[in-house]
């Protein structure tokens, strides 16, 4: 018999209205986004020292791990005492992951670490028993060398897609060559 604050009327719209409580990372989990800004490297020697000036900020403090998916990695080196005194920064810690080819960085990924658990696994289920608050890891992608001129390209997606970053960005670079005229 509650009244409008009552006990029936909590956490609902309507009696006839079913909540989805499902979590918004859960419903969202294969957006893609590309990012296509304007730079002046068009020369493989101007794109070269652009992936080189990306590659100098997050090298610092940052060691060699096991490789994955065909990508060096690089773990930021004071991690596991910064997760003792638990002071991570999502920020702060990211993965960061190379490509290199010829000599040069044609791909450079910047991910979330992995202290942070991707959502659907036992750990994220644990995390969440205890209240706290679980977000999808997510990635930024960096395309160094492509065809489109005048351009750096940027794509960011979720870690759980980290396994297919070569067929994302393959996706990418055809996408946005197709918008390219021809001469």
């Amino acid at each position: 018999m509650g009244g409008r604050d009552g006990p029936e009327s909590v956490g609902t719209m309507d009696r006839n209205t079913q909540h989805d409580n499902t979590a918004i990372w859960i419903s969202h989990q294969d957006e893609v986004s590309i990012l296509v800004q304007h730079f002046r490297t068009n020369t493989p020697e101007e794109k070269y020292q652009l992936s080189q000036r990306f590659t100098s900020i997050w090298m610092p403090k940052r060691k060699l791990m096991a490789g994955r998916y065909g990508l060096l990695r690089y773990e930021h080196n004071d991690l596991p005492q910064r997760e003792k005194e638990d002071v991570v920064s999502a920020f702060y810690e990211q993965d960061l992951y190379l490509y290199p080819s010829r000599q040069q960085i044609e791909t450079q990924i910047v991910c979330d670490a992995d202290l942070f658990p991707d959502p659907g696994t036992a750990r994220a289920a644990a995390l969440q028993q205890r209240g706290k608050f679980v977000i999808n890891p997510r990635c930024s992608h960096e395309i160094f060398f492509h065809g489109l001129k005048d351009s750096h390209i940027q794509i960011g997606y979720f870690r759980s897609h980290l396994h297919e970053w070569r067929e994302i960005e393959q996706a990418v670079v055809e996408l946005l060559d197709s918008f390219r005229q021809a001469p």
